[in-house]
């Protein structure tokens, strides 16, 4: 069962959860999403997320991030963006970050109308604990999305679950 916690603009969630509810189903795993906003986030700061994703840190004050991260295993983040990188500077986490820069721990190799080719840069350890080493992905089919960075979101989770 994976409890899963998500940080993103208003207009994104609805998306993010469609997407990650369809691959969850299919992969036949067990899955609670808990969609984490200004009016929801002083309510969740003893819960124990298994992954949070952070795809647009929309708070102002991160020391209410923070204190959830802090109680999350593992901590998914659109590296694109510097605001949602400040909150996990310094601290010693379970970081996978995604996003179109070289740094990120999956990236983009080449996009075309039919498929992805992601390229996995650093190691992750998947649900098993199991090493999965660096690696070029192809993600392709009828079901791509138009969001680069929900095909990213959805194949961390393709990838920590074996699925891929």
């Amino acid at each position: 069962m994976a409890f899963i916690g998500i940080v993103t603009e208003p207009k994104m969630e609805l998306q993010i959860r469609q997407n990650l509810k369809r691959e969850f189903e299919k992969m036949n795993e067990k899955k609670t999403i808990i969609l984490i906003n200004r009016n929801s986030i002083k309510n969740l700061f003893n819960v124990k997320f298994d992954f949070l994703i952070i795809d647009k840190n929309t708070f102002n004050n991160n020391e209410d991030l923070i204190k959830i991260i802090l109680n999350s295993n593992r901590i998914i983040v659109n590296a694109d963006y510097d605001e949602n990188l400040e909150p996990i500077k310094n601290l010693k986490l379970n970081v996978i970050t995604y996003g179109m820069n070289s740094k990120a721990t999956l990236t983009i190799s080449s996009v075309s109308d039919s498929e992805v080719l992601l390229s996995l840069q650093r190691a992750i350890k998947s649900h098993k604990k199991e090493l999965i080493e660096p690696q070029e992905i192809k993600i392709s089919g009828k079901n791509l999305s138009k969001n680069l960075y929900m095909e990213m979101i959805l194949a961390i989770f393709l990838i920590i679950f074996d699925k891929i």
